[in-house]
């Protein structure tokens, strides 16, 4: 196995081609200052002077990939509106190839909007996935499988990046079904039991997401693994704490595509976590009413 450090030289120089299956999502910042307080509510009014629109989900996901050299397709659905539109618009100026984003009058494009005061979130305003029937979902699956097969083609890896929409696996299923298993694939799922059956190279779950998968609580220690699918199914997890802090990486070793990819480790180092600081506040300046 090739030393992690060494990835980003190689994506640069190999520019492989990668497809990214996932949610996306439209991250937004609007940012001011405020000095005075609503006269309508106990809130703090904030003159906004500048707006950030950022590709958030598999959309960052695929702008990452990008910068870092390599050719990145997108395969995901976002809603026919105005924040589709501006999805795609810093996709393609980026050169992601968008080819497989779908766009559907029956969905919302998710969006994450956070008002920010003087460097302060105040509030985060969310546009969340619209609820779709039994039929529409099947047809968005549907959909988004043909257009993941198309994009699989010639592809060195797959990265799939599952915020929860709950068409995503069917639509992978259904992709991988029509082409060949790429030789790398990488999840990255907040429910990562529901992957299982994809037995991906390499899955990256945060510290919470990687206790659910071990069927325990974060701070309960010296527990003993819990692997239910057997020891000859169990695989080595490489517990890497320092990592931002809060976010566990999973160094795969080698072993047969048919071997499901599961875990045998100590889950009392869940506990050993450093405790996240907590901050003294500092003293809000007295605000006049509007």
């Amino acid at each position: 196995m090739q030393p992690i450090d060494d990835l980003p030289r190689r994506i640069r120089i190999d520019a492989p081609v990668v497809t990214v299956a996932g949610d996306a999502i439209l991250d937004r910042w609007w940012m001011g200052g405020s000095r005075r307080l609503s006269r309508e509510a106990p809130a703090p009014i904030v003159e906004l002077a500048s707006q950030i629109d950022a590709p958030g989900g598999a959309a960052n996901t695929a702008m990452n990939l990008r910068a870092m050299g390599a050719r990145v397709r997108l395969v995901a659905v976002v809603g026919a509106d105005a924040a589709g539109d501006r999805m795609l618009e810093l996709l393609e100026s980026a050169g992601v190839d968008v080819d497989g984003v779908l766009r559907s009058p029956l969905v919302r494009t998710v969006t994450k909007t956070r008002i920010v005061a003087d460097d302060q979130v105040l509030v985060r305003a969310d546009v969340t996935p619209a609820e779709l029937g039994p039929p529409a979902r099947a047809d968005l699956a549907r959909d988004l499988g043909a257009a993941l097969s198309r994009a699989l083609d010639a592809t060195a890896a797959l990265v799939v990046s599952d915020y929860g929409s709950g068409v995503l696996a069917e639509a992978v299923r259904r992709g991988l079904e029509r082409m060949p298993r790429p030789d790398h694939v990488v999840v990255d799922a907040h429910d990562g039991t529901s992957w299982r059956w994809l037995a991906a190279d390499v899955a990256v779950p945060n510290a919470q997401e990687a206790a659910a998968l071990i069927f325990q609580k974060l701070g309960e220690a010296n527990l003993p693994p819990i692997h239910p699918w057997g020891d000859s199914e169990a695989r080595h997890l490489d517990f890497l704490p320092e990592k931002l802090g809060q976010t566990v990486g999973w160094g795969m070793t080698a072993a047969p595509p048919s071997i499901a990819r599961w875990f045998d480790f100590d889950p009392s180092v869940l506990a050993k976590l450093p405790p996240q600081p907590v901050l003294d506040p500092e003293p809000e300046p007295a605000m006049a009413m509007a």
